[in-house]
């Protein structure tokens, strides 16, 4: 039975480093913006521990990204996006396979 989308855990790791990191911030600077400790964000970033809802609207607001940035859905429509893309029909290329993308 699948989950609903409440329940599923969000890992943020390679997203939120990225977001830090457009910022031009260190680990140290997102815990104090997003008030959490250096260990958690570290952890965050690791993929140790999922996003809280609480800690999710903050990044959110501290970032001005949607929450549903960290989605799930969000990266299958990235990579759907990209697989397009990176398709030229009109020259005979099809697009590449899902694995090379994902």
């Amino acid at each position: 039975m699948a989950r609903r989308t409440a329940e599923r855990k969000i890992y943020a790791q390679a997203k939120l480093r990225r977001l830090r990191r457009e910022h031009g911030m260190n680990q140290v600077d997102m815990a104090r913006a997003l008030g959490i400790s250096t260990s958690y964000a570290n952890q965050l970033e690791q993929s140790q521990r999922p996003l809280t809802a609480p800690v999710l609207l903050r990044i959110a607001e501290v970032f001005g990204v949607d929450a549903e940035f960290f989605s799930e859905a969000e990266g299958d429509r990235l990579a759907t996006e990209l697989r397009s893309a990176l398709a030229d029909e009109a020259c005979g290329v099809p697009p590449p396979p899902e694995e090379e993308i994902a």
